[in-house]
């Protein structure tokens, strides 16, 4: 919890205005965004000792639905670090059914443009209970859900080749189920990598076959598996839960974080000395006069303005590029050739056809 500290009440009216985040509205507003973060981060405890500090005022940040799906997106991400697939594979059916269920209700004749948003997480997930049946040691393993982790490959026995050889028809009919289903031109030689790979049984030759890459996460080490949902996995299914929600992938506390600690804060506070000796407004010059370093992860693709109309780009009038490599929005371009096949770029002397030009996803 912040809250700014008040020596004096001579004292807080000269220097009020000079601690940041001083005002009651800037204290809620930080408090409120601990308490969002620490919902995410799945700290619950700790969520409910700010909320008994601040007397209540983060209440609102974290509302009790809020509260409660973050706690089932943990549950799910807890299951998920054990190996265990099943709830969040439930998760993606109950979405997918509500998804389907608003297209009907609300169709009104237009395509989708994505009719399986979560597509390549199924994918991910189905491939891991795939790997955890074929590296299982049980034939009568049937439901993935109440698997444990893997043990370690035991030596070789007539038994253990009986189960073995069960634990592989298992995965292949598992795997020949559900990868038909999400086969795409992108995932083919994946799949195929999947399904050849049985052939290097038993564990220890796998490690040494061409499909190693896929396979070497599986192997003991003395290291636990990573509890902080880091795990691509994880990363993957945190994204599109909290999509749902309506809420970034990243939290805005670690956002700013990562922004300020990079450098951001100090090159900003360097040139805002330098301006107020030069005795230059900030708000005058309405942009920041030198470049601020930016993690890479955090270098965002702002919205494409076309500098013919200076107007953004929208679905009805995207950008468009040019065969000389300039980008324009549809309308600027249907203006520019006047009925014509052909029209000049407005930013070099190319002719350029007007069929000929590709729309930009940014």
């Amino acid at each position: 919890m912040f809250s700014p500290s008040t020596p004096s009440a001579s004292t807080t009216t000269a220097a009020g205005s000079l601690l940041p985040f001083s005002s009651p509205e800037a204290t809620r507003a930080l408090n409120s965004t601990i308490a969002l973060h620490l919902a995410r981060l799945g700290a619950f405890e700790s969520l409910s000792s700010l909320n008994e500090q601040t007397h209540h005022t983060v209440q609102d940040a974290v509302p009790d639905h809020l509260l409660a799906s973050l706690k089932e997106l943990h549950r799910v991400l807890a299951h998920l670090k054990e190996g265990v697939c099943t709830s969040a594979l439930e998760w993606i059916d109950q979405k997918r059914r509500s998804s389907e269920q608003s297209s009907l209700e609300d169709w009104a004749g237009h395509a989708k443009s994505d009719p399986d948003p979560d597509s390549d997480l199924e994918f991910e997930l189905r491939k891991e209970e795939y790997i955890q049946l074929l590296l299982s040691n049980s034939s009568d393993d049937e439901d993935v859900a109440e698997r444990q982790p893997l043990p370690s490959p035991s030596p070789s026995s007539a038994s253990h080749d009986k189960c073995q050889q069960a634990s592989i028809h298992l995965a292949l009919r598992y795997g020949g189920h559900h990868f038909r289903r999400l086969m795409t031109p992108a995932r083919r030689s994946h799949i195929e990598a999947l399904l050849t790979a049985p052939i290097y049984m038993p564990f220890e030759r796998l490690l040494s076959s061409p499909y190693a890459l896929i396979f070497a996460p599986y192997a003991p080490t003395k290291s636990t598996l990573p509890s902080d949902g880091s795990t691509p996995t994880c990363a993957m299914f945190t994204a599109a839960f909290l999509s749902t929600l309506d809420l970034p992938k990243d939290s805005p506390l670690i956002v700013v974080t990562d922004i300020g600690g990079s450098g951001a804060m100090a090159k900003i506070h360097k040139v805002r000395a330098v301006m107020k000796e030069q005795k230059t407004s900030w708000s005058a010059i309405g942009e920041l006069p030198v470049e601020v370093p930016l993690p890479i992860n955090r270098r965002y693709h702002s919205i494409f303005a076309c500098p013919v109309s200076k107007e953004q780009s929208t679905p009805s009038n995207p950008p468009m590029l040019l065969t000389c490599g300039h980008v324009i929005a549809r309308e600027s371009l249907v203006r520019l050739a006047r009925g014509t096949p052909t029209l000049k770029c407005p930013y070099c002397p190319v002719i350029s056809h007007a069929s000929a030009a590709v729309r930009v996803h940014f």
